[in-house]
């Protein structure tokens, strides 16, 4: 006999400072209903009988806090309803409190009654009246075992005026005293308000009462990860038997025997901050007595928050053994998968949590926040809806979905609209008031953006993104006074924040205060040396803007020599030409701007090429035919996409297919510059494009497989590469990119031989190497991912991403210390996933080694 649980979600998230937050969230959700199971009809009701009896007995409890309860006695027109304590603790005396009794008539506390029953969580309460109400029968605990059918029912908070009647199977049983009684464990799907509600055998006889179902926890800046287990816990019978007999209400065992007493025990700690060994210990015991999903699951999520990744994923490999239809064992096996950066392999465990539960709000969440982490963003929007639908209260769905909207889409009212709702549902949502201040802020209304920020502050005066994002916002306003109050403050909270010192140094240089700056510009390098050339570059620039052309040379040149590439921008712009004692050029002469572009890419000065391209086409925007117009667009184009200026590159192509829509190239071009902005079914319109005029141009193929991969289209994706390789089998790309859609698939074999082909076409294709080393990876073949990782960091040695990919298989590998020299280079290099794992993970003892 198996059983079914309710949802567990985990997401990994990130807020940087100055940038929105990515949440996810591990928590309980409800969204699943467990089976009902056939008991022997000579001895069982049926559900239905069950749940009329449970609609006779349970009553609605209003007063201090709202719950359940059952009338378990009648003695004349005075009857007593047994409760969960918690539920009547509230109520001081004298205070009114009603009983709705299931026929709905109010009835009012007999004053006096409350009693708690020892020290367990169980109350009596008195009411009167004189008409007939059915009392519960009393059932046999000692009789309820493992996978026994159970039912319970109550009212919940967010529908009190309707029963909610739910079946489930008992996970544990136990003998062995438990804090406050909870030694009665079940997987039923349970809502707030339904404590000290009815539980109910398969004979409709009262064998217990609800106590606490897990909360649905949120995380509560998004970095933590919240393990949850899906698991009720109530109060056996057996207490309030004691109590009406006027026996002492206590138990006499005290040892644990049983698995069921192991597993209580496991359950009653699990969640307690510093108590993960325990439940481990506990819940090892228990599966040496016998194999539960329930004990498997206790021992993986525990492991999980104890940062043993891989003994998680083996138990939570062995709870789904037991039960391969339990969705929130692959929903955690997703979140261990999620923090190791396996963003595939989480949206491959998601998918099946979802088959088993279509209506599984958090599972549609978090497999959004991966497909965003992959650029899918279009899929992952896609899957934030399905969260709403199913959770239309699910204020993190609004939230992420309004990033993506804002930070990836550049759809900043979108963006509003979603933390709109995020915050109607959630009015004490401070990074959402944060979130919709940034996205006001990029549409230029920086005091709507203010005032965002000061609510922000206003519920969590320790934000310090708050702090920074109001100071960027009153800087650019013009108030530098105010940013400057504003960057002290994130100081306050974090003084080791680098590049808060180097804002704190522009607001000072703005306002006038230029040994300020310096102090703290300084004070900035002192934290991060590799902030000293970009920090005179930057103190250049201001100057600039100010007007104190005679300030800015000394600094702009200071910083070229140590290296600051928009220092020697700057000095080879005409901007700069002073700087630098150029030559004059003809002001009115296209061909000179022409030509002077061609020079500064020669120095790797893509920003001063696109300057002087401009100038160029400004003279003479339309040469003597379309064609050359064509090409002057194209080549702009090309050259904003080589400084990273996509938009801009974009546009340029744009104008070109105007002039020529008959060139398959600029559609190629434009393609290109989508997929690196994150539109990659744009992308892929363009591609479909340059086929049809040119269906022979064999990188078009290529490329369109890689934007499928990133859509998700990993079929599409092999079959375009099939078709670049036949028309060109000399097509690395092609190979390296039908290989990463084989790893996708799980073809690991399949990625492996399309990357050794690549490489033999070309044996400079980093790109390869990185792939064929995830491929490896992803076999268990650590040290030969370890080495294709070394070959493409030896080709190319600014690639961030490829020593991330390198520390994983170190760390899985055992390499710590290797693992952690890696993952700070990544962090060097800017690598914001790498950002990310930093802020979410415990990676204290990393931090440490360097």
């Amino acid at each position: 006999m198996s059983r079914r649980r309710t949802a567990l979600a985990a997401a990994l998230s990130l807020l940087p400072l100055g940038q929105p937050l990515l949440l996810g969230t591990l928590g309980i959700t409800t969204a699943t209903t467990a089976v009902v199971l056939q008991a022997p009809p000579a001895v069982a009701q049926d559900s239905s009988a069950v749940a009329r009896i449970a609609k006779a007995i349970t009553v609605r409890i209003e007063g201090a806090t709202q719950g359940s309860g059952v009338l378990v006695k009648r003695e004349g027109d005075r009857y007593t309803v047994l409760t969960a304590w918690h539920v009547v603790s509230g109520n001081r005396p004298g205070e009114e409190l009603a009983i709705f009794t299931p026929d709905g008539k109010e009835h009012q506390l007999e004053q006096g009654s409350i009693q708690r029953l020892g020290q367990v969580d169980m109350a009596v309460l008195s009411f009167s009246s004189p008409a007939a109400y059915e009392v519960a029968s009393i059932g046999d605990i000692k009789k309820v075992k493992y996978e026994d059918p159970i039912y319970v029912a109550g009212f919940p908070i967010n529908n009190s005026q309707s029963l909610r009647y739910e079946p489930g199977e008992v996970v544990a049983n136990a003998e062995i005293g438990i804090d406050q009684g909870y030694q009665l464990l079940y997987d039923n799907k349970t809502e707030s308000g339904m404590s000290g509600g009815v539980l109910l055998n398969a004979d409709g006889k009262l064998i217990g009462l609800h106590g606490r179902g897990e909360r649905d926890e949120q995380a509560s800046s998004g970095k933590e990860l919240v393990m949850k287990t899906g698991v009720n816990q109530g109060v056996p019978i057996t207490y309030y038997k004691l109590f009406d007999s006027g026996a002492p209400v206590d138990i006499s065992k005290t040892t644990a025997t049983t698995a069921d007493d192991y597993l209580a025990q496991a359950r009653a700690s699990a969640g307690k901050k510093g108590r993960e060994q325990t439940v481990i210990r506990l819940a090892e015991q228990s599966l040496k007595l016998r194999k539960t999903n329930e004990g498997y699951f206790l021992v993986g999520t525990n492991k999980f928050s104890s940062g043993d990744t891989q003994g998680a994923i083996y138990s939570l490999n062995k709870a789904i053994e037991v039960n391969q239809q339990d969705g929130i064992a692959y929903y955690n096996r997703g979140a261990v998968k999620a923090k190791l950066e396996d963003y595939q392999g989480a949206i491959a465990d998601y998918n099946k949590a979802i088959a088993i539960n279509p209506q599984f709000a958090l599972a549609y969440h978090n497999r959004g926040v991966y497909k965003d982490e992959l650029g899918d963003y279009q899929g992952a929007i896609a899957d934030y809806n399905k969260a709403i639908e199913s959770d239309p209260q699910y204020a993190y769905a609004y939230y992420n979905r309004g990033a993506v909207k804002g930070e990836k889409l550049v759809d900043y009212q979108g963006a509003i609209a979603d933390y709109n709702k995020a915050i109607a549902i959630n009015p004490q949502f401070a990074y959402a008031y944060n979130n919709r201040g940034r996205a006001k802020n990029n549409l230029k209304d920086h005091q709507g953006a203010i005032a965002d920020y000061n609510k922000a502050i206003e519920i969590n005066p320790k934000g310090a993104n708050a702090y920074n994002n109001r100071g960027v916002a009153k800087f650019m306003t013009g108030d530098y006074q105010g940013a400057i109050a504003d960057y002290n403050k994130v100081i306050e909270i974090d003084p080791q924040y680098a590049r808060i010192y180097g804002a704190l140094a522009a607001a000072k240089a703005m306002s006038g205060d230029d040994q300020g700056a310096f102090v703290d510009l300084n004070k900035a390098i002192e934290i991060d040396q590799s902030l000293l050339p970009s920090g005179y570059s930057l103190l250049g620039s201001l100057k600039f803007k100010k007007g104190d052309l005679e300030g800015a040379c000394p600094l702009y040149k200071k910083g070229a020599s140590l290296g600051s590439q928009s220092a020697v921008k700057w000095l080879n712009s005409t901007d700069g030409a002073w700087c630098r004692k150029a030559i004059e050029i003809d002001p009115q002469n296209a061909k000179t701007y022409n030509n002077l572009a061609i020079a500064k890419r020669k120095l790797d000065d893509y920003q001063g090429e696109i300057a002087e391209s401009n100038k160029a086409i400004a003279i003479n925007p339309k040469p003597a035919d379309d064609q050359s117009s064509a090409l002057y667009y194209g080549k702009s184009g090309n050259q904003k996409f080589s400084s990273e200026d996509y938009q801009g590159a974009i546009s340029d192509y744009s104008k070109a297919i105007a002039v020529n829509p008959k060139d398959a190239k600029p559609y190629y071009n434009r393609g290109n510059a989508k997929v690196k902005s994150g539109d990659n079914q744009g992308a892929i319109a363009d591609y479909n494009k340059a086929i049809a005029i040119d269906p022979q141009f064999a990188s078009v193929y290529s490329s369109r497989g890689a934007a499928k991969v990133k859509s998700g289209d990993y079929q599409g994706a092999i079959a375009d590469c099939n078709k670049a390789i036949a028309i060109n089998p000399k097509d690395a790309n092609a190979y390296t990119n039908r290989g990463l859609a084989k790893n996708n698939l799980k073809d690991y074999q399949g990625a492996i031989a399309d990357c050794n082909k690549a490489i033999e076409i070309n044996p400079k294709d980093a790109n390869a190497y990185n792939n064929r080393g995830i491929a490896k990876n992803n076999l268990k073949d650590y040290q030969g991912a370890i080495a294709d990782f070394n070959k493409a960091i030896e080709i190319d040695p600014q690639d961030a991403t490829v020593y991330q990919n390198r520390g994983i298989s170190k760390i899985l590998s055992g390499d710590r210390k290797g693992a952690c020299s890696d993952w700070t280079k990544s962090l060097s290099l800017g690598n914001k996933v790498t950002e990310r794992m930093f802020a979410a993970m415990d990676l204290s003892w990393c931090l440490k080694m360097r």
